[in-house]
């Protein structure tokens, strides 16, 4: 069982961003919280004003050597609102590096270079995910004593196919319970699939309904034909934005979290 690394909260400064806190009040329940992988920083920031349009944040999780570009793009993502987290120095799985070099190898390989990249040009990294989605306990020992969140795909393309978003609990999770999750498990869009703005729309009204944490994953953000299961193009992308504002369900990054629920006693 994964324990909140909650010392870590005071070190990570939380924002009051205009679009969330519009979004805390009146009718809506539950969140949504949409990251992206790898390092389509282009893309990303090319959506801006559609985010802002909605008052919503995402989080960009960024692999490989973050240069000083890298770290420029990042830091304006983050003036924006959103959320950034890190996604290995060599996208390698962690595990695999954990066979070969044990926990500090892989702390030294993947994680502490992209660390000391970001600090140097004055970004926040929060959080990480895992690439490829593999993890062990020793892993998550080790990296919640750097970042507050980590995420994983606990859903894969293949079992979403008749077995609709809304029924996989393991990507919800309770608001009230949101400031002792560590580890959050999300679900990819499933942007190729046919019926997919359907499922989509079940699983988000599901985190309205019960009040919860719905947490899906995707790469690019695409404004071409291709046709990648693990991008969205823009047009998605302004799909579900509507899709969470008319259904009133806030779209916040992994930085926002804890302020949802209420600190318990």
């Amino acid at each position: 069982m994964v324990k909140s690394f909650l010392p870590f909260i005071a070190l990570v400064v939380i924002p009051s961003f205009g679009g969330f806190a519009a979004g805390s009040s009146g009718s809506q329940k539950g969140a949504l919280c949409l990251t992206f992988d790898d390092q389509y920083l282009n893309s990303w920031c090319r959506e801006l004003p559609r985010f802002e349009k909605y008052g919503a944040h995402a989080t960009f999780f960024v692999c490989w050597k973050i240069d000083g570009a890298a770290v420029q793009t990042m830091g304006r993502l983050q003036k924006a609102g959103h959320s950034i987290g890190l996604h290995g120095q060599s996208h390698a799985t962690a595990v695999d590096v954990v066979a070969q070099k044990g926990v500090d190898g892989f702390i030294a390989q993947e994680v502490v270079p992209q660390l000391q990249a970001v600090a140097a040009g004055g970004v926040r990294a929060g959080s990480w995910a895992y690439p490829n989605s593999r993890r062990s306990d020793a892993t998550d020992v080790a990296l919640l004593k750097r970042f507050r969140r980590l995420r994983c795909g606990g859903v894969y393309r293949k079992s979403i196919v008749g077995n609709p978003l809304s029924g996989h609990d393991m990507v919800f999770v309770p608001v009230k319970d949101i400031r002792s999750k560590a580890l959050l498990w999300s679900a990819p869009i499933p942007s190729t699939a046919d019926g997919w703005k359907e499922d989509v729309c079940g699983a988000i009204r599901r985190a309205h309904d019960r009040d919860e944490v719905l947490v899906f994953h995707a790469h690019n953000i695409r404004n071409d034909n291709v046709k990648d299961p693990h991008d969205i193009s823009c047009e998605q992308l302004e799909q579900i934005l509507q899709m969470a504002s008319e259904i009133g369900v806030r779209i916040v990054g992994f930085d926002e979290l804890d302020v949802l629920a209420p600190v318990k006693d």
